[in-house]
């Protein structure tokens, strides 16, 4: 496998992972937020919370529209809270399908020498910030530059593919994925 492609796999498993960390911490936290009397989700909050918390725009278009239109088609704009579980649970075995290929993508990058740009990284990163809806979009610019600094200083204009794996798991360690 070519170290491009190897490369773009690699890219690609990383978004598929995202989504379904997305759809699980969403669902979480829809989960909390919904009456446990009323046993439904409202369909138009779940798009405002997952389009509003920083979720790639193009990646809801083509992997969530056309299930929440299905749900729209169905229940109209109360979904019941076992779709969503169901969605998350189908997210969980997706993650855990994902990370085994994760992981042989990762061995095979590295036994290539496979590397992954700074530069690209940052325009990754830039498209996040502008996207985050959160708190303090100052704060979380100010973390991503240290971030992309540091990882500069440290490894130069581009970063070994096991090194910047274990960096994801560690971030995503200590911000619960979210």
């Amino acid at each position: 496998m070519s170290t491009l492609l190897t490369l773009k796999l690699g890219l690609a498993v990383a978004t598929a992972v995202a989504l379904c960390w997305v759809l699980i911490v969403r669902a979480r936290r829809l989960r909390s937020a919904v009456h446990s009397a009323s046993g439904f989700v409202d369909l138009a909050a779940m798009r405002e919370d997952l389009l509003s918390g920083g979720m790639d725009p193009e990646l809801y278009k083509s992997e969530l529209e056309p299930l929440f239109a299905k749900w729209k088609a169905r229940y109209g704009n109360q979904i019941p809270l076992d779709e969503v579980n169901q969605l998350q649970t189908f997210a969980q075995a997706k993650i855990a399908e994902l990370e085994s290929s994760k992981a042989e993508i990762i061995k095979r990058g590295t036994e290539e020498g496979a590397t992954i740009e700074v530069a690209a990284l940052r325009r990754r990163l830039n498209a996040s910030i502008e996207a985050y809806a959160g708190v303090d979009k100052a704060l979380y610019e100010e973390e991503i530059d240290h971030l992309l600094n540091s990882l500069m200083e440290r490894y130069g204009s581009s970063i070994p593919v096991d090194q910047a794996y274990e960096l994801m798991k560690k971030l995503e360690n200590e911000t619960g994925g979210d």
